[in-house]
Formats: C-alpha cells, sequence, structure tokens
C-alpha cells in the first residue's frame, strides 16, 4: 500500500512516512519495518532534509508487483505462492479487515 501511495503522488516530491500512515490509517512504526526491504531491492529511495521523504526510484508503470511482494517477504529466488496481504486468499476471495477503504490488493 506505501508503494501504490507513492505511485499516487510520483513527481511530486517526496512523502514522509508520516504523510503515507496517514493516507493509509497505517502506523509509522510498521511503514519503518518495510522501508528497508524496499529501499535495499531499490523500489523506493530516500531525500533527506526539511521537504525529504520517499519517492519511488522508478516510474510507476516500471514497478512490478510480485517483485515488490517477493522482495517484502525476504525471497530471494523468486518462486512459491504469493498472497498480496494475509486476508486475500489463494482461491481469489478476499476476506473482510480493518483495511478496506484504503485497500489496493483487489486492483493488482
Amino acid at each position: 500500500m506505501m508503494l501504490t501511495d507513492l505511485a499516487r503522488h510520483y513527481g511530486n516530491g517526496p512523502l514522509s512516512l508520516t504523510d503515507i500512515a496517514t493516507h493509509l490509517g497505517l502506523s509509522v512504526a510498521y511503514l519503518e519495518q518495510i522501508v528497508p526491504a524496499l529501499r535495499t531491492h531499490g523500489f523506493i529511495e530516500s531525500h533527506r532534509g526539511a521537504k525529504g521523504g520517499y519517492v519511488l526510484a522508478a516510474p510507476p508503470s516500471q514497478i512490478n508487483m510480485g517483485g515488490v511482494i517477493r522482495a517484502l517477504e525476504g525471497r530471494k529466488n523468486g518462486r512459491g505462492p504469493l498472497s498480496v496481504m494475509p486476508c486475500a486468499n489463494l482461491d481469489g476471495s478476499v476476506d473482510p479487515c480493518n483495511h478496506e477503504e484504503v485497500c489496493t490488493a483487489p486492483v493488482l
């Protein structure tokens, strides 16, 4: 969800983790846990300073969500089944959760 928020703001400068957390109804602490993997795998870049924050490292159209999910799951070989979110089942159904209003899993 963080990357889709950054994609919506692509080209408009960096977003702070606080801004992203507010937009998505998530905690900054949660976002801080996923940022290292996203940076290590080259999906986001950080900008320091008063107007700093995070931006996508490439245009949204060039980011492969399968690669993002594998990076967040710590997969090195790119194999195995994927679920976009724990609430997304392999049969395509989605269990209700408290992020339904901002969830981007159905789009993916």
